[in-house]
This record gives structure tokens, sequence and C-alpha cells, in this order.
């Protein structure tokens, strides 16, 4: 039995297909036991964006100067060494909150662009975020690249 990505499956469609409820399934989000391990019960929605409705989420941006002041930031993540390797034809981004940094670097990732999200030392607040990547917003044009 399979189940569509963006539907729960009901307690009857699990029992139907050989899933059984855990021993103490926590209340309110229980899993259940396959032979397969366990199958947790999530909801999964789909947004349909396009690259321009990510323009009003960053305040500041420059070209990269990442690699000339290394120290100043650090990674949320752990970094691959091929993502992004020197600051020319990279961007950096200030956005506040982690929702608009996640929306923004979801978007530029299915659009094909390179991300990685930083915090700055030199910044006061905690939940200002940068956005190193390969996407130019507005740099690309001739207006963006007298800002």
């Amino acid at each position: 039995m399979e189940f569509a990505a963006t539907t729960t499956p009901t307690k009857f469609q699990l029992m139907m297909a050989g899933v059984v409820p855990r021993r103490n399934p926590r209340r309110g989000r229980g899993s259940w036991k396959t032979n397969r391990g366990v199958f947790a019960m999530s909801k999964k929605i789909t947004l349909n964006f396009e690259l321009d409705d990510i323009y009003g989420l960053w305040h500041t941006s420059t070209r990269s100067f990442y690699f000339d002041q290394i120290d100043r930031f650090e990674a949320m993540r752990a970094v691959k060494s091929e993502a992004i390797q020197a600051d020319e034809g990279n961007y950096m981004y200030w956005i506040d909150g982690y929702a608009s940094v996640l929306l923004f670097t979801k978007v530029l990732n299915a659009f094909g662009h390179s991300t990685i999200i930083l915090t700055d030392a030199a910044s006061e607040d905690a939940n200002e975020y940068v956005v190193l990547t390969d996407f130019a917003g507005n740099w690309d044009s001739e207006e963006g690249s007298k800002l």
C-alpha cells in the first residue's frame, strides 16, 4: 500500500498495511512500527515560489568579503569544501530571522544556487544571519553594481 507524499495516512490505512502502533506513542504525535523500522507520522506541504519572491527578505547585500574576514563569520552547519571557494562571483545577504533565512536558502537551492548560512560576530543582533551565495540578485544589473 502506498501513501501520497502530501497526506498523512489514517490509523486504519496503517493497520491495513501491517503497521502497528508503538507501545507508548507520544500523545498527539505517535509513531508506528513496521518490520522495516519506525514510520513517523508527519505532514509534508508543497509551496511554489519564483526567484523574484525572495527580493524582500534581505536588508543589506554586498559583494562577498567572506574570505578576507573569515574569522568574523561562523557557519551554522558544516560547509562542503566545493560549495563556495572564493569571494569572486559571490555575494553576501544580511537577513533578520531564521525563518526568512530558511526560506531564502531553500528557494535559492531549488534554483541551483549554492548557499552557506553564517552568523556575523560583528552583529549585536542574535537573530541576524548572513547568507553567502553565488546568487547575484540586483548585483547582476547595472543598477545593482552602483549600490
